[in-house]
């Protein structure tokens, strides 16, 4: 059976995911993510910047490629503003975290991948607030 190809410009790849989860893990061997709160990335998250934030913070792998410009990067962003209300509230007790917001990010991932919602349901991407979504667009 030929492999299914996606349009990344429409469809989240799930190679996208797990690079951004290996990029996460790559910072765990530094210190620069122990300063990162659920504040922060619950903040970034609303704004639309969360990508741009954690690249500037983490300084572990490039997620430029996951930037707001990039398809990629709506997608990937729009998958975690997906799950992340699952989560709101009540982080120790669906992830036995407590106050690190990447580690928070590395849950919201696996939730992400777990439920290859992305695969399922196009109102995966657009089931968000519209003032949540503003991304710029390239004319």
């Amino acid at each position: 059976m030929p492999e299914q190809k996606i349009d990344r410009t429409k469809d989240l790849d799930v190679t996208s995911v797990t690079y951004l989860l290996f990029a996460v893990n790559v910072a765990l061997e530094k210190d620069d993510w122990k300063k990162i709160t659920f504040d922060d990335v619950y903040g970034h998250l609303d704004s639309g910047d969360l990508i741009p934030f954690l690249d500037a913070h983490l300084k572990s792998i490039d997620l430029s490629l996951f930037g707001p410009d990039e398809p990629q990067g709506r997608l990937l962003l729009a998958a975690l503003r997906h799950v992340a209300p699952w989560f709101q509230e009540r982080e120790s007790r669906k992830t036995g975290v407590e106050k690190s917001g990447v580690c928070l990010v590395i849950a919201w991932i696996g939730e992400v991948i777990q439920k290859g919602q992305w695969q399922l349901d196009r109102s995966f991407y657009d089931d968000e607030p519209e003032n949540l979504i503003d991304f710029p667009r390239h004319q």
